[in-house]
């Protein structure tokens, strides 16, 4: 995979002789980047919110479910807590509570034990509701940052 960004440096010479064009111009980058950690957000909380789902239908199903329904969620968890550019500290809180939740926890323990599994079950769906009411913008557009 090849990307790459544009320079975030503003030119000193422009800067000098069109600070108003500079300020616009710091303004823009700032509002992009602001734009895409909101729309990387918004695409983290989608997923998230499909492995909570996922979980929460399973369990309350009855259903025999496999070892990914809980490993997507700890994957995701701590995938998201190593890519985490704080950008919406509230749904950081989120995904540290199913990290709280699934803690020395696997799927094996919540096939063996009841109480284990009506506990988890639990605190999977009161997650899963606030997940729900959570707001998650669709992006207008896509960024560019080459605008």
């Amino acid at each position: 995979i090849k990307y790459s960004f544009p320079s975030m440096d503003i030119n000193k010479n422009l800067s000098r002789f069109m600070p108003e064009l500079t300020s616009q111009m710091q303004k823009d980058i700032e509002q992009n980047l602001r734009a895409a950690v909101k729309s990387s957000y918004n695409e983290f909380a989608k997923e998230f919110k499909g492995y909570v789902d996922h979980f929460v239908e399973i369990m309350n199903s009855g259903k025999s479910f496999q070892y990914p329904t809980v490993e997507k969620i700890k994957e995701f968890s701590k995938w998201f807590t190593k890519m985490d550019v704080g950008g919406d500290e509230y749904f950081s809180s989120l995904v540290e509570k199913s990290n709280l939740i699934l803690d020395g926890v696997d799927a094996q323990d919540i096939r063996d034990d009841i109480l284990i599994k009506q506990a988890v079950t639990e605190s999977m769906s009161t997650l899963k509701e606030t997940l729900d009411s959570h707001a998650i913008d669709r992006a207008e557009r896509s960024i560019d940052f080459w605008e």
